[in-house]
């Protein structure tokens, strides 16, 4: 099982050590949907790979209750959701310093409410979206924007090691 993970982990690495032109980076945005996402990419030629995660920001208190079995009225007021998930992403650099990413993702999104110091948990469901960017590179900074179904419209900032444009 160890080597599997080591192969599964490494491998891109390996790959990206004989290709000619590379690049390592790390990006870090925030979104309408109060979550952040960060990814580390490798590039090959004018094409980027990035493996990343989201994690949505919330008001949930303590230890989350999942045992007890309530329902909640439509409309109820104190409902709110939470998601988190793993993304895969492709860019490409088109023109000058510009690249367009794709983005897909798969997670969980729950609701809950907060009951004293603890959240009740219910509604588990597992969620799939996708969105798409556009950034510019400036030497080893990228900025970038865009929206994703998860996320909402949404931004940030890419550091690039090892290749400048």
């Amino acid at each position: 099982m160890k080597t599997v993970l080591f192969v599964l982990l490494f491998s891109p690495i390996f790959v990206f050590a004989q290709s000619e032109t590379k690049g390592l980076g790390v990006s870090v945005g925030f979104h309408t949907e109060k979550c952040l996402n960060t990814d580390l990419f490798f590039e090959l030629n004018k094409n980027r790979f990035h493996i990343g995660a989201t994690y949505q920001f919330t008001d949930k208190e303590g230890k989350a209750d999942r045992h007890d079995n309530r329902v909640y009225p439509p409309g109820f007021a104190g409902i709110k959701d939470f998601f988190y998930s793993i993304d895969l992403g492709y860019s490409r650099f088109v023109w000058k310093g510009v690249n367009v990413q794709i983005v897909a993702s798969g997670g969980e999104k729950y609701d809950y409410v907060n009951q004293g110091s603890n959240h009740h948990v219910f509604n588990e469901k597992t969620v799939f979206g996708a969105g798409g960017y556009v950034g510019y590179q400036y030497k080893v900074v990228e900025v970038f924007a865009g929206g994703h179904s998860l996320r909402g419209a949404g931004g940030g900032i890419r550091l690039n090691f090892g290749l400048k444009r």
